[in-house]
């Protein structure tokens, strides 16, 4: 299973962990059908990084697809590359005002607020609880529903995926597409 994907220029560094019982091997990688070498055995719940060199193009789609030395294939998709960012103090000072933004300014203008709530009326908080109220079951209603698409999505790439499961062959530009494509012996 991939983990992690970390792309610098030229370079893929893939993150992989064993998540099966049994140790595993990924015999060969295939980044858009340009094949690399293999890794070391993987343990149960063994984790490797992996450096693939690859010149993948910048904003591009790709696909990192690892066959194992069971023969089963592992396909991890890129769906647009984009040089990782680096980890240090501007990233850190990013996530320090992210972290701000979202849980120190809140919580201080509730406790601002605070005061005027102790002295308005009943009637005045039941409005606001029901407004809380309606705004939290939106939420609720809008997050099932974003759950179940991605559910649905998911669902269909585990099928596509699944053994078994007929493939559709692509169609290359200006073919017959009423004759069907001869099958091997």
């Amino acid at each position: 299973m991939v983990e992690r994907v970390t792309l610098s220029p030229g370079i893929i560094e893939l993150t992989l962990r064993n998540t099966g019982p049994d140790p595993v091997q990924v015999a060969q990688i295939a980044v858009n059908d340009v094949y690399t070498g293999a890794t070391e055995p993987l343990g149960r719940l063994g984790e490797e990084t992996v450096h693939v060199d690859y010149p993948w193009p910048e904003g591009q789609p790709f696909t990192v697809a690892m066959l194992t030395s069971t023969g089963a294939v592992i396909e991890h998709e890129i769906p647009a590359a984009v040089k990782s960012p680096a980890t240090g103090t501007r990233l850190l000072a990013l996530m320090a005002l992210l972290d701000t933004y979202v849980g120190v300014i809140p919580v201080a203008l509730g406790m601002i607020f605070l005061p005027v709530l102790r002295r308005a009326r009943l009637r005045v908080i039941r409005g606001l609880m029901a407004v809380t109220v309606g705004l939290l079951a939106f939420l609720a209603i809008d997050a099932t529903i974003e759950g179940l698409d991605l559910a649905a999505r998911i669902r269909r790439r585990f099928r596509r995926s699944a053994p078994g499961h007929p493939r559709r062959r692509p169609v290359l530009p200006g073919a017959d597409r009423s004759r069907p494509i001869p099958q091997g012996p």
